[in-house]
Parts: structure tokens; C-alpha cells; sequence
């Protein structure tokens, strides 16, 4: 929901309560809404945090007692996300980045190569198990070329070994890659909620 129809709708669950009043908590939510926004939310998460309308006016019901001179709103613990947390850095933070540069930049380099290294892995196994299930069926097939019938056995049973085991093989890196992947995507998004500061 965005902020546009969330708003529309709590116009119009705060219809009974007179219009100077229901549209004073439109107001208010409204600017909660743009301060959420201004603090790194996404629109959808703003809205999301405010609560649902009908619980908005449950509340706006129970607090008002009718006084449509006193409008009370809810608390900011209630429907209003608590940004504890700013989204930049503390200072403290920047001046221990920047005082262990010489630290941690040689680190990340490592790790970095450490990752590059694990998809260079990968790769070759993926080339490795094709390659045996390319011999695996160049073996099948020229088995039916050979002098004997033993020979023809042997190198049809060696071409269709290798064919199941490549097969087998890659299927299983395959499955490693994926959870690979996985694991960069969970890697790179928490490193970026650390450096949002949630």
C-alpha cells in the first residue's frame, strides 16, 4: 500500500469523528509517513510501519473519548517506527575504517580472492565432468566399431560409467553452485544493512 491510499482509507475509517479532527491525523500521519521516507524506508515500508487504518482508529477511538477539542495521537512506540538506528555511520566508526585501512583493505583483498578462487573451482569441475561425459559418449558410440564382442562390452560399459558418473557429477555442482549463490546474496545484502546501520 502507498502512502496515497493509505491515507484515503483512514479518511475514511475517521469519517464519524468531526473533519477538523479526522483530518488533523491525516496530517499527522502523513508527515510520520514523509519522515520514515526521509530516514531510508521505501514508501510500501513507511505505510507498513504506521499500523493498518482499522487499528489507527481503534486507537484514535479508545484515546479520544469524543473531546474533539484534545486530539491525542498514538505514541510513537505504537505505530511509529523507532529509528534508533540512524543510517549513516557513527563517527566512531568512520575514524576506526579509516585508522585500519591499512588492515582491513588487505583483508577484503584476500577474501575477495578467496571467492574469485572458489568460482574458479567450480567452473573447472563443470568442465571437467562435461569433458568425462563427452568421452563417456564418444566411448558408447565407437564401442559398436570394435573387432570383438568382448571389446564391444568393455568400452560400452567404460562410455556409459563415465556418462552416468559426469552426469552425476554435475547435477551435484550444479546444487553447490545455487547454494553458492545463495550464500553471496545473503554475504552482500548483510554487508550492506551493516553499512546502512540496520
Amino acid at each position: 500500500m502507498n502512502k496515497l491510499q493509505f491515507l484515503n482509507q483512514l479518511r475514511q475509517l475517521t469519517a464519524s469523528l468531526p473533519k477538523d479532527e479526522a483530518e488533523k491525523y491525516v496530517e499527522y500521519y502523513s508527515e510520520m509517513i514523509d519522515d520514515a521516507i526521509e530516514e531510508g524506508g521505501t514508501e510500501e515500508e513507511a505505510v507498513a510501519s504506521m499500523g493498518t487504518p482499522e487499528e489507527i482508529k481503534a486507537y484514535i477511538k479508545e484515546n479520544s473519548g469524543g473531546h474533539s477539542k484534545t486530539t491525542e495521537y498514538p505514541k510513537t512506540s505504537q505505530y511509529v517506527p523507532q529509528q534508533n538506528k540512524s543510517n549513516k555511520l557513527p563517527v566512531w566508526a568512520i575514524v576506526v575504517l579509516i585508522c585500519c585501512f591499512p588492515i582491513w583493505l588487505p583483508i577484503c583483498f584476500a577474501l575477495l580472492s578467496v571467492y574469485i578462487s572458489l568460482w574458479a573451482v567450480v567452473i573447472s569441475l563443470f568442465a571437467a565432468f562435461g569433458s568425462i561425459i563427452v568421452v563417456g559418449i564418444a566411448a558408447s558410440v565407437s564401442a559398436f566399431f570394435c573387432g570383438s564382442f568382448p571389446q564391444l562390452l568393455a568400452m560400452l560399459g567404460a562410455g556409459l560409467f563415465c556418462t552416468g558418473f559426469g552426469l552425476v557429477m554435475i547435477v551435484a555442482v550444479s546444487a553447490f553452485s545455487k547454494q553458492f549463490v545463495r550464500f553471496t546474496a545473503f554475504l552482500v545484502n548483510s554487508i550492506i544493512r551493516l553499512f546502512r546501520g540496520y
